[in-house]
């Protein structure tokens, strides 16, 4: 795809786009954020953009998904902004608690194979949906797919078997 394609396609889009993830991440910054990571994604994939039959629904997807990775990676840091701000003691309990388990998760994590280590980080911490795991590290779907599948079992077995012994 050329430039001048992308250009015809992606960019009488922009205003529709904007509306869209203005109204998902209720943000000015956001929504341009969120637009200019989609763009460069739909760039860096432009072969996919041309085969695509609607290309617009493509493009329209791409951004849905970019606006809910945003908003995700913004809800992690929220907890601890809520807790600077009006800390009780039930809140720093579930805190204590929340950081405990997400300590164990990287444990857990850390002690997996390399593969599986490798995808679950990308999953859990990194939100990259399968695809994007597919590009970075070079495995089909299907492995991908099936390491995470491992990863998740052997993790809950941990969980398991300290809740047994707690």
């Amino acid at each position: 795809m050329t430039t001048q394609e992308f250009r015809s396609i992606v960019m009488p889009l922009q205003a529709i786009m904007y509306r869209i993830a203005l109204r998902i991440t209720g943000n000015h910054d956001d929504a341009c954020d969120a637009i200019q990571d989609t763009l460069v994604r739909l760039w860096n994939h432009a072969g996919s953009l041309a085969v695509a039959q609607d290309k617009s629904a493509y493009c329209v997807g791409a951004l849905k998904k970019q606006c809910i990775s945003l908003i995700r990676s913004r809800k992690e840091h929220a907890p601890v902004e809520i807790l600077a701000c009006n800390p009780s003691p039930e809140s720093l309990s579930d805190d204590v608690e929340r950081r405990d388990t997400l300590r164990m998760i990287r444990e857990a994590i850390g002690g997996l194979p390399e593969s599986q280590r490798r995808v679950m980080e990308l999953s859990v911490f990194s939100q990259c949906d399968n695809s994007e795991i597919c590009d970075i590290t070079g495995m089909t779907d299907a492995n991908v797919r099936a390491a995470l599948s491992r990863g998740r079992r052997r993790i809950k077995e941990l969980f398991t078997q300290k809740s047994a012994r707690l």
